[in-house]
């Protein structure tokens, strides 16, 4: 590989997630503490999964608006780890991009809780 540290747009994109998933929702390290039951790893997979089923609705040529409508019939989905409230589907970039930021706070819990069993 080149000595580029040059990120793509994808990578950029999650970041920016995460930063305003602290910033601006107030989801940081202390927030984030509270949830000792893989529920930042179970909303991960949610926004993952309502991806992968867009993405293989996609290729049998369903239209992105009939998959909206079918989303919308479904409701919440059974894995989702919180209130119906926060439950607010994206299209599907936004899906993997929020997803992947969530799969680094999920990550990040875990690197906390390692640093704190090692004191």
């Amino acid at each position: 590989m080149g000595g580029s540290c040059e990120h793509s747009q994808g990578a950029l994109d999650v970041l920016a997630e995460r930063r305003r998933q602290v910033q601006a929702e107030g989801f940081d390290a202390r927030h984030d503490a509270k949830y000792r039951n893989a529920e930042l790893l179970a909303a991960a997979l949610t926004y993952g999964a309502r991806a992968a089923v867009t993405i293989k609705l996609r290729a049998r040529g369903t239209s992105d608006e009939e998959i909206e409508q079918a989303s919308a019939r479904h409701g919440v989905p059974a894995s989702w780890p919180w209130g119906r409230n926060w439950w607010k589907p994206h299209p599907l970039r936004k899906c993997l991009v929020i997803a992947a930021a969530l799969i680094i706070a999920q990550i990040d819990a875990i690197d906390r809780g390692a640093a704190c069993d090692d004191k």
